[in-house]
């Protein structure tokens, strides 16, 4: 998963010369697309996490133009739909 600030931070650190997958987060949590958002709040709070993935059989949930991604904000989860 590659953030807006990691994106940021790799621009700083090596005055534009690093790659996406030496910027990117490696690890982070997942949701599946069945999983109540209870849980998955839980989960972002716990890590930290500003956004989650929603994968089914280890792939993006994808509908036919695109997939959901679950967003924290504050206290609340949202469901976003990425084209």
């Amino acid at each position: 998963m590659l953030t807006r600030s990691d994106i940021l931070g790799g621009l700083t650190d090596k005055e534009g010369e690093t790659a996406a997958k030496d910027a990117m987060q490696k690890r982070f949590e997942t949701a599946h697309p069945t999983e109540m958002l209870d849980s998955v709040l839980a989960r972002m709070i716990d890590c930290q996490c500003h956004t989650i993935p929603v994968l089914r059989d280890g792939y993006r949930f994808s509908l036919p133009i695109g997939g959901w991604t679950v967003i924290r904000q504050n206290r609340t989860c949202t469901l976003a739909f990425s084209t």
